[in-house]
């Protein structure tokens, strides 16, 4: 059996560079609520495209990684 670790980073290691707000959700375990207000106060960064919101790879990687405080 796979740790919630092991699942987000088997779900990252897909050769997709953007994810849309509801897919970076699902590999969160959150609601995609949850993914605007991150965006909103700056912890995810993210790009609209249209009307629709994209986070790169490398950012949802950068929120994902933990912090040395």
């Amino acid at each position: 059996m796979l740790s919630e670790q092991e699942k987000k980073q088997a779900t990252l290691n897909l050769e997709k560079p953007f994810y849309s707000i509801y897919e970076a959700a699902d590999i969160l375990g959150v609601h995609e609520r949850t993914i605007r207000k991150y965006i909103k106060n700056g912890a995810i960064k993210a790009g609209q495209v249209g009307r629709q919101w994209r986070i790169s790879k490398a950012d949802l990687l950068e929120y994902m990684a933990p912090k040395n405080s």
